[in-house]
């Protein structure tokens, strides 16, 4: 009988409850994350911008530069509005710290008494690959206005949770 009661009464309990604990864990780990995330790629910009400015090709220095510019813009937009990070992770994750490794290995392979010239071709065309890709995805995820857009969508979310609770 207390079996029996015990599994209704936890039956009865409010999931909304129990959810808010895990959900408030997973948020928690989800600050982490972001927080870990923002700081590497800080750090990735910093070591880009100083790589900079030992490139020696003025095209790759641009590119470089540029690459930089958008990260730069990127990584400000992502602070000022953190919903943006899901879609922005990757590129700061990811795309952000390599493009600063292969900034070193190009200036590795400046800096060589004669370098060789197919390797440093390759690696200009991923660094303007790499800058291509940034300012393609960045133009998308940082639009003028899209934070009033999310604004009015949070709101008529929040209206439909209300009339959904209500009805039930």
């Amino acid at each position: 009988l207390l079996v029996f009661f015990g599994l209704r009464l936890t039956g009865l309990l409010p999931q909304r409850f129990f959810g808010r604990t895990r959900q408030g864990a997973e948020a928690d780990a989800s600050v982490d994350r972001t927080r870990a995330v923002l700081a590497q790629a800080d750090r990735a910009l910093a070591e880009l911008a100083v790589t900079v400015e030992h490139v020696r090709g003025a095209t790759v220095q641009d590119r470089l530069l540029n690459l930089h510019l958008v990260a730069s813009d990127l990584l400000m937009a992502v602070e000022q509005d953190p919903k943006r990070f899901d879609q922005a992770q990757s590129l700061l994750a990811d795309w952000l710290p390599a493009s600063s490794r292969l900034a070193r290995v190009y200036v590795a392979l400046e800096d060589k008494p004669s370098p060789p010239p197919e390797p440093l071709t390759r690696v200009e065309a991923m660094i303007n690959q790499i800058d291509q890709i940034f300012a393609t995805y960045t133009a998308h995820l940082v639009v003028p206005g899209a934070n009033e857009l999310d604004e009015v969508l949070q709101s008529l979310d929040d209206v439909l949770s209300e009339e959904a609770v209500g009805a039930v």
